[in-house]
């Protein structure tokens, strides 16, 4: 593992710089130092000193996801009215949740516990993925045939998240 430190370690501030319609196309990090001595954290004064020195428009934003929302990527939206960045929608049908900071399918996910079962004398947790076309959750599961103890002589099944009964079922 390479550590590497550049001025100042792990406080830095990180800047968002957007196009004409608010979408990220690059995040710089800049020098706290910097940031404190133009107006501070989050300020226009300090967005100012970014765009006088590379150009165009530029909001502050967390890495830590403590401020503005969680922290953005390349084509990312600056919302204004909410004071945060959103990602792309995922699915037309998603809908956007303030308090979750984040786009939301119109069927609750599975949560960690329910996608985490038993095979043999191991445990497996399967990866939940949107199934647009029948707007559900589904998940492949790894079928212990014949009391396997190994990852090479499983079947894999496609699974759905039957929420009237907070279960998984097959395709």
């Amino acid at each position: 593992m390479q550590l590497f430190v550049v001025q100042g370690g792990y406080k830095m501030a990180h800047f968002a710089e957007l196009n004409d319609s608010n979408v990220v196309q690059r995040i710089i990090v800049v020098s706290n130092s910097d940031v404190s001595s133009n107006g501070g954290d989050y300020s226009a004064q300090a967005e100012t000193m970014i765009e006088n020195r590379h150009s165009g428009s530029w909001k502050q934003c967390s890495y830590n996801a403590n401020q503005r929302g969680k922290f953005p990527g390349i084509g990312w939206t600056w919302n204004e009215s909410k004071d945060l960045f959103q990602a792309p929608k995922p699915y037309s049908n998603w809908t956007w949740s303030d308090s979750e900071k984040d786009w939301i399918s119109p069927v609750t996910r599975p949560t960690a516990s329910q996608c985490t079962y038993t095979i043999g004398s191991w445990t497996a947790i399967v990866m939940p993925y949107w199934d647009v076309s029948n707007t559900r959750w589904k998940a492949l599961f790894s079928d212990n045939e014949d009391g396997a103890e190994d990852s090479v002589n499983h079947s894999v099944t496609d699974n759905y998240w039957d929420l009237s009964d907070t279960s998984w079922k097959n395709v």
